[in-house]
């Protein structure tokens, strides 16, 4: 389900300082038009890596004639056994247009005896400061507050596979349009890692540094204390710029909805992917109607994971291609192992010869505990009779982009993608539209020619790649069934495909992590049995015209409307996608006559997560 922290919100607006403070601290810093910082949370991640949700317990705030702005509250992450208490105090203070203050302070304690692998502030720095420089200040003996001087350093351009930046206590860098931003952390030494490794728009600066012993244990009473001060400065005149949003800023219409342009021209720049679905688990009752709805989408494949690790693999095998033979496709197999040794017998059942030796599309070999593409699996694989495996990453780019990629052993490369590793709600998800396209660049670089595959996308984890033993995490978030979903497929879509990879996998054919709701009851706040989920209709727009020329296309906004433009014959189809919870309006313009006729059409207007097709 949606996870958003209850409480307050509030848009604060202090001379050139913007921000919105809520439950966990900070969102969407700007100083005039140029965000700093996309955020600053308290966070408590329990032994698994998993985000407890904040429950706020009081609220207060206050301002002083000179300017200023003080907000505290109390609040309380508890989840089983952790229950951490504590209060949360922003300050912020503008001198004027070229100069702001802001410091955000936690002051909490430990309520019970428990494991944790992290509490503390975490910063999230905007995506749009990739390959800018920066200067951090050294942390003294593991710790913040000591300054060994200030050390030059750069923002990665191409996803980091490790940390860019290590044990800090102050992080300086330029603004976008001038001037200069000055982050000081005090309470822990922090380190910085690149999150488009996991498709999020950010940097993330984190304490404690992942080097120290995890999961910690937090005894009953005790305290943490952390502070974030954040200088800006500005020269006079200098307005910054919108981080990371190309163009000029969007026009508003009287109503209120902003006026967004979309531009096509006939510049042919790749083809539209290969569509296809992952294998709905074995639990989901998929009826013979359910399939005929699917085989209208013209899957281009059926992506189904055949873990060695259990007796039952040959079931999920000869299900798995017995549905892609009814859904008229071929199967992705997911072959999970402990190492070389699992392979041979499932080998020995797809051998060449018997009736089942053209029914895998692709094989994907991957080993259990990495989550990795081992050179050793993969000529094992080879050696087997089949030819080079498909492999890289069944968990996220940063497994990919950390591997010792066997490139020579292997015929594609291919990575999964999931939105909710780090934050469950709605803005943070669509924001990760932007970030895979930088993923899927660098990963073709990685690739070194091959092509490349990305999935399976889920809305859910399908597994947590830090224990991968661990049972397999049932989908349970109604947004699968909902709108918002549906618009956030068509931006990957786009983004994805403009970026050149050759195939996708999107979700599962049925249940709460499909594309329809199957023929059994699901959990509370989906659909009845047999309903068509808005995403279903985004797929059966493009997954036939896959391999199509893609047209070049802009969006004015990306990060309030994305789409795309496909070469259909005899004219183009333009999905377009609403990305956030307003009204906008797109105005199209096109060198080619669509639907419509005009090559300018008239505004498309789109409701909140509205995906809309023209032409085609």
């Amino acid at each position: 389900m949606a996870q958003e922290p209850a409480g307050f919100e509030r848009q604060v607006s202090i001379g050139a300082l913007q921000f919105t403070c809520g439950p966990t601290g900070l969102r969407h810093v700007r100083f005039g038009r140029t965000e700093v910082l996309a955020g600053v949370h308290l966070v408590v991640r329990d032994p698994f890596w998993g985000t407890l949700v904040p429950e706020v317990l009081e609220t207060a705030s206050s301002r002083d004639d000179g300017g200023g702005l003080a907000v505290r509250w109390r609040a309380r992450h508890s989840d089983g056994e952790i229950s951490f208490g504590w209060e949360g105090l922003i300050e912020a203070r503008s001198a004027g247009p070229g100069e702001a203050e802001l410091s955000f302070t936690v002051d909490g304690s430990a309520e019970t005896e428990f494991l944790a692998n992290r509490v503390g502030l975490c910063l999230l720095h905007p995506m749009a400061l990739a390959g800018l420089p920066a200067e951090t200040l050294a942390a003294r003996d593991g710790e913040a507050g000591g300054a060994a001087g200030w050390k030059a350093g750069r923002f990665p351009a191409d996803i980091a596979p490790w940390q860019p930046f290590l044990s800090f206590s102050g992080l300086r860098h330029p603004l976008p349009g001038g001037g200069t931003a000055e982050i000081i952390v005090t309470g822990d030494a922090f380190e910085m890692e690149d999150q488009r490794n996991w498709t999020d728009a950010s940097f993330k600066s984190y304490c404690p540094p992942l080097d120290r012993p995890h999961p910690r244990r937090y005894l009953a009473g005790q305290r943490v204390t952390q502070q974030m001060r954040l200088r800006l400065s500005r020269p006079a005149g200098a307005a910054g710029t919108p981080g990371g949003t190309p163009g000029p800023a969007a026009a508003r219409r009287t109503d209120g909805a902003a006026t967004i342009a979309f531009k096509i021209n006939d510049l042919k720049v790749g083809t539209l992917p290969a569509i296809g679905l992952g294998l709905a688990g074995a639990d989901v009752l998929v009826t013979e109607a359910d399939r005929e709805l699917l085989r209208t989408l013209r899957p281009g494949h059926l992506h189904a994971v055949i873990d060695l690790g259990g007796g039952g693999w040959p079931d999920d095998l000869r299900r798995a291609l017995d549905e892609a033979a009814a859904l008229g496709c071929r199967a992705d197999l997911e072959i999970v192992a402990a190492g070389p040794g699992e392979l041979g017998e499932v080998a020995a059942a797809l051998a060449p010869g018997g009736d089942r030796d053209e029914a895998a599309r692709r094989v994907f070999v991957y080993e259990r505990q990495s989550s990795q593409t081992t050179r050793e699996l993969a000529a094992a694989w080879a050696a087997s009779g089949f030819g080079a495996p498909s492999g890289g990453s069944r968990a996220d780019f940063a497994q990919l982009n950390r591997a010792e990629l066997a490139t020579d052993l292997l015929n594609a490369v291919a990575f999964g993608v999931c939105p909710q590793v780090h934050a469950t709600d709605d803005e943070s998800i669509m924001e990760t539209i932007t970030a895979q396209p930088v993923a899927a660049r660098c990963a073709l670089a990685l690739a070194q020619g091959h092509p490349l595959v990305v999935g399976p996308v889920t809305l859910t984890p399908r597994f947590n790649p830090v224990a991968p033993d661990a049972p397999r995490p049932e989908p349970c978030d109604p947004r699968q069934a909902m709108a918002i979903t549906a618009a956030w497929t068509a931006g990957s879509i786009a983004a994805l495909g403009y970026a050149g990879a050759s195939a996708l996998t999107y979700f599962e054919t049925a249940g709460a992590g499909g594309v329809i709701a199957g023929g059994a009851p699901l959990p509370t706040g989906f659909p009845a049995p047999g309903a068509v989920y808005p995403v279903y209709h985004v797929l059966a727009r493009l997954a036939p015209l896959a391999g199509r020329p893609l047209l070049a296309a802009q969006s004015q906004d990306p990060a309030r409307v994305a789409g795309l433009a496909v070469d259909a014959g005899p004219g183009p189809l333009v999905v377009l996608a609403n990305l956030g919870p307003e009204p906008v309006a797109v105005e199209v313009t096109s060198p080619f006559a669509l639907a419509a006729g005009p090559r300018r059409l008239p505004t498309v207007a789109l409701e909140p997560w509205q995906v809309a097709a023209i032409g085609g």
